[in-house]
């Protein structure tokens, strides 16, 4: 049976790799397995590293990028153009009829135009970080809510979403009530550790640890990457501080940005820890120049791979005794995969952000202890230990 697996991204890949190789050790079917990759504006740093972890995470019966089909301004297409684009897409795949799509998220243009490429398949949604658990809206049944009366017979409301025009469809950020209805398990890592929203009315899989760490250790087995002697030492104070990229995203500025990774290193100077710090693969002005310089005296340490190699596959390579980050899913992995501890600052950060980053920022803040709990939370484990 044919089955498009698709990707945005290097822990995507992980995710739902081990995602399949769970499933694979539970059944003896086989499977022809297309993986469709994309994401907008990726350098070509990006797209090798993303092509090395297919490469050597799982076995595909072609690899496919479709970045130049997927990121065309989508508003401006007419229904017969967006069509064109759903047929090129299957064109480029080479196949018709594809029974099962494996995608991160339902609610972006891209993944709208994949769907619908093939409009009969079942979905299987993977953990695409924390915004896999945003609560998420049918936008055209809000909509109608707010049209129709109370009165309105509730399959009138249901034909006009079943007869919605496609480009009604792709051009708004919501779900779609056809891919809902498609939608038949949902592969979490968090899954017992954050609540599932109410649009993952599927069955839902908890991807298990060891295959993840199975998936990992087939990767590292076959790239060859040294971290240097510097961040492999016995040092015994090492805490991971993983960048994000909200100026990139507009959510905040540079400076505001700095300034926040400024009052981690400083917290982390107090207490005597040095910070091992990671860019975000998709950042695009770095950060690590501006805090070196300001903190000479803590002596901070790069990552010193390219940045597009997710960190949770070195974590067992590195001796870390916690993570800092703001809002980031790693705070969640290193934790609940890994065993160390994370603190954030999302606390700080709730009356900067809206819509789904100000519930990831709620999120995180809920779950993560605050940074300045930090030597408190370090002294109780060194008396339990």
């Amino acid at each position: 049976m044919n089955r498009l697996i698709v990707a945005n991204g290097t822990w995507q890949l992980i995710v739902v790799t081990s995602a399949l190789s769970q499933v694979s050790n539970h059944t003896s079917s086989v499977f022809d397995d297309y993986l469709l990759l994309y994401a907008p504006g990726l350098s070509n740093g990006m797209k090798k590293v993303m092509l090395d972890i297919a490469s050597l995470a799982w076995t595909w019966r072609k690899i496919i990028w479709v970045d130049d089909l997927l990121y065309s301004n989508i508003s401006d297409y007419s229904n017969f153009e967006i069509l064109e684009i759903l047929q090129a897409i299957r064109e480029r795949i080479g196949i018709n009829i594809i029974p099962e799509i494996w995608i991160g998220k339902l609610t972006d243009p891209a993944e709208k135009l994949i769907l619908e490429s093939f409009p009969n398949a079942e979905i299987s949604i993977y953990e695409d970080g924390l915004h896999t658990y945003v609560p998420q809206e049918d936008w055209r049944l809000n909509k109608l809510q707010l049209i129709f009366k109370p009165g309105i017979a509730k399959y009138k409301i249901q034909k006009r979403i079943q007869n919605a025009n496609i480009s009604h469809r792709l051009k708004n950020y919501g779900l779609c009530r056809q891919h809902l209805d498609r939608l038949t398990r949902s592969y979490l890592l968090l899954k017992n550790i954050l609540p599932v929203p109410q649009y993952l009315d599927c069955k839902i899989i908890k991807i298990k640890n060891e295959f993840v760490f199975l998936t990992i250790k087939n990767i590292r087995a076959g790239i060859k990457l040294d971290l240097s002697e510097q961040i492999s030492s016995k040092s015994e104070n090492y805490v991971l501080v993983t960048g994000q990229c909200f100026a990139r995203w507009g959510l905040m500025s540079w400076e505001q940005e700095l300034n926040m990774y400024y009052k981690i290193f400083s917290t982390l100077q107090k207490n005597n820890l040095t910070p091992l710090w990671k860019e975000h693969p998709r950042i695009d002005q770095p950060f690590f120049k501006e805090l070196a310089n300001q903190f000479q005296e803590l002596r901070p340490v790069e990552f010193n791979l390219p940045i597009y190699w997710p960190i949770e596959m070195f974590i067992e390579e590195i001796n870390l005794i916690a993570c800092v980050s703001a809002t980031s899913t790693s705070l969640f992995y290193v934790r609940d995969i890994f065993g160390l501890q994370s603190y954030t600052v999302a606390h700080e950060l709730s009356h900067l952000f809206s819509g789904d980053f100000a519930y990831i920022t709620e999120l995180v803040a809920k779950h993560i202890p605050q940074i300045n709990l930090m030597p408190e939370m370090f002294k109780e484990s060194m008396r339990i230990s």
